[in-house]
């Protein structure tokens, strides 16, 4: 910044020379100064802003909490069973037999109890929340619902205790497993799956448009790779600050659709090594999908008795939301706001093909069969941005297209 500034000054000291030399009026030579003065500035403000204004950037990091929890997920009976339909992971399968010896681990129990109730997404909040174990403990304020959750009778205070009793004995699990270690020895692993993670992130406008699209900020996005999760998992999780929100996506491997679509079909058959993070289509779309509930849920939050009021659309889809672990209306109706945005935003960023494809998916073989309207509603919001400034002030208006849908002509989905 000095540099640029002493070569401006050096500029407007000799444009001074060169006006200087002829013979001109004070009132003119006064214009001629301002003229100068006001381009100097407007120079000054230039570079600077350049220097400063930059995109904001995704980061890429491997937790060791979240490897943690992910062990544990395996080393219980629905984690262990839990799989994609080929086989698993090879790294995941590493894991399980290396920790079986603690397959009865009070932190395994823990956590088999919150799967059981359908509660994949606690353990990571918690996870991500805390100091790194074994030294774990919340250093961040959980949202309310973690708590109410995490409680049997949506006690806050029960789920606090709970929670806390919980991250005791992930560190207890950590010391005897030496997970540590294991970390440490597998860092070659974990430095490849950044990497190619790195080598696959979405469009460097792509939070830009994000945050324009929902007209709100958050201080960083980060993406947490897994290769001891689940395959084809994805959770989205935030830290909350003083400042605002860190989000986080955190993911297991997949397989590329092109490939997953040739076994499906039965021209090739199913390899171990087909599980990859080198996948810029599934990293594109999880990363639109999980920060998009960055925006979307904290105001659903702030509607929840408007959004229940239609809680009678459940009932034609209730099968298969349960089996994609919807288990009410509430989450079912955010889900069908956040798919509708990552359709909208891909139209944004000029992939068109991809939101088509994106929508037939999930209508068609989801059977979120309201996005439609969704979608429309959304395209008000899209034309109307002079008078609605940000997607919060809009949700009220966007809740209608459930209201607007008859249920009559929904038939029940198996």
């Amino acid at each position: 910044m000095k540099n640029t500034r002493e070569k401006f000054q050096c500029l407007f000291q000799d444009l001074k020379n060169r006006f200087t030399v002829k013979p001109v009026t004070g009132k003119i030579m006064n214009k001629l100064y301002l003229t100068m003065f006001l381009l100097f500035s407007i120079f000054i403000f230039l570079s600077s802003s350049q220097k400063h204004t930059s995109v904001k950037q995704i980061e890429v990091k491997i937790n060791s909490n979240i490897e943690t929890i992910a062990c544990l997920y395996n080393l219980t009976r629905k984690g262990a069973e839990m799989g994609y339909g080929y086989g698993s992971v090879p790294f995941r399968k590493k894991v399980m037999k290396q920790f079986s010896h603690l397959k009865n681990h009070n932190a395994v129990n823990k956590t088999a109890e919150f799967l059981d109730r359908g509660l994949w997404a606690t353990p990571v909040w918690v996870a991500l929340n805390s100091a790194p174990f074994p030294e774990g403990k919340l250093l961040y304020e959980l949202p309310q619902w973690i708590y109410e959750t995490a409680s049997s009778g949506k006690s806050v205070k029960d789920g606090k205790q709970r929670i806390n009793a919980y991250i005791e004995s992930v560190n207890d699990f950590y010391r005897k497993a030496r997970f540590g270690d294991f970390i440490k020895k597998n860092e070659k692993q974990y430095r490849n799956t950044e990497e190619e993670v790195r080598r696959n992130l979405p469009d460097k406008y792509f939070v830009t448009t994000m945050e324009q699209y929902y007209g709100k900020k958050h201080i960083n996005y980060t993406l947490v790779p897994s290769p001891v999760m689940l395959e084809f998992a994805g959770f989205g999780a935030a830290i909350t600050t003083e400042e605002g929100l860190m989000v986080f996506n955190i993911f297991g491997a997949s397989i590329k659709k092109d490939v997953k679509d040739s076994i499906e079909a039965g021209s090739r058959k199913f390899n171990t090594s087909d599980y990859t993070f080198n996948d810029p289509e599934r990293i594109r779309e999880l990363t639109v999908h999980e920060f998009g509930h960055s925006f979307v849920n904290s105001v659903a939050e702030k509607y929840h008795d408007e959004i229940n009021r239609y809680n009678y659309l459940y009932e034609p889809i209730r099968g298969r939301m349960t089996e994609l672990s919807y288990l009410d209306w509430w989450n079912c109706a955010v889900e069908h706001i956040v798919r509708a945005g990552e359709i909208r935003i891909a139209v944004a960023m000029g992939q068109k093909e991809s939101a088509k494809r994106l929508e037939q998916d999930y209508v068609n073989k989801y059977k979120f069969i309201y996005l439609q309207e969704v979608i429309e509603s959304m395209k008000i919001y899209e034309q109307n941005r002079v008078e609605f400034k940000s997607f919060d002030e809009y949700f009220p208006e966007l809740l209608k297209a459930f209201g607007n849908i008859d249920p009559s002509e929904s038939q029940e989905i198996q």
